[in-house]
């Protein structure tokens, strides 16, 4: 990406080297003037210093704060939108995908008590990053019946501990569970199996 570092523009806070912070107090350095095409408001390139994320950016949208730091992992302390394609709207609306990808992350890393029984399930690296999840989503067994009968994610039916390409598949709710509590009564029999055991009880969606 090309950019200029010998320019002089009207404010002296967009000289190469200043620091500005956005929003969600995420900090980032100008690197100079933008070499590409410009619009009515300059553009500059801009790189975070927490995620080394480089961008192109607009300086109204450097006054205004709103700079977005894509790689910052601003969703439950994981997750971030990265950069590609999937945006989290459609039509004005949160997307499905989204929303699913939200609520795998909130089981895992969210606070709320009813997930306290997911303290020991994770979700993989690679579905950190939204762009990589959406890209993986078609890939999963079941998917066209996400999308048209409202069938769920589940990991349980691998015996995994990790969301996952490898793990997931989607079930339609009644099958998802069935799985459950088959499951259930499978660990209070076999209580050395090593999953969590006793009182707790493992979830499905």
């Amino acid at each position: 990406m090309k950019y200029y570092t010998n320019y002089t523009p009207r404010n002296s806070s967009l000289l190469p080297g200043t620091n500005h912070t956005n929003k969600h107090g995420c900090v980032f350095t100008i690197l100079g003037l933008y070499a590409g095409e410009q619009t009515k408001n300059k553009k500059y390139v801009v790189k975070f210093i927490a995620t080394n994320s480089i961008q192109v950016v607009d300086s109204s949208n450097i006054k205004a704060k709103s700079v977005k730091d894509y790689m910052h992992r601003s969703v439950f302390g994981v997750g971030y939108m990265g950069k590609g394609k999937h945006s989290s709207y459609k039509s004005g609306k949160v997307s499905r995908e989204y929303k699913l990808w939200n609520h795998v992350l909130e089981r895992c890393y969210g606070n709320r008590p009813k997930w306290h029984t997911y303290k020991n399930v994770s979700v993989c690296e690679r579905w950190h990053n939204y762009q990589n999840f959406c890209e993986d989503l078609p890939k999963i067994a079941g998917y066209d019946k996400w999308l048209t009968s409202g069938w769920v994610i589940d990991k349980d039916l691998s015996g995994g501990l990790l969301y996952s390409l490898e793990n997931c598949v989607f079930l339609s709710p009644s099958d998802s569970s069935k799985e459950m509590n088959s499951r259930v009564k499978k660990e209070i029999i076999r209580g050395e199996c090593g999953r969590i055991v006793g009182t707790v009880v493992l979830p499905s969606e």
